[in-house]
């Protein structure tokens, strides 16, 4: 019984509304740009990850890159 009596109080208390007295400034919104752009920074490379785990499931390997061995490189000539 008084578990549920405290139950009323607080459900009571819980919906009176009362001000926000609140303060967004300039760095707020920044932080919030901030979050935005790493959760789809994060996305990006998870959906990548994510897209190569299945590929490899099937047996679809990415192509290889062909290096080139025969060229040199240039000498710095300007460290003299």
């Amino acid at each position: 019984m008084k578990f549920a009596r405290y139950l009323a109080a607080v459900a009571i208390l819980g919906s009176v509304a009362s001000p926000a007295f609140a303060y967004l400034d300039g760095a707020t919104a920044s932080i919030v740009l901030q979050a935005i752009i790493g959760f789809f920074a994060a996305w990006g490379l998870y959906s990548r990850r994510a897209i190569g785990w299945v590929k490899g499931l099937f047996g679809i390997k990415q192509p290889e890159l062909e290096i080139d061995e025969s060229v040199e490189a240039e000498p710095d000539t300007k460290a003299e």
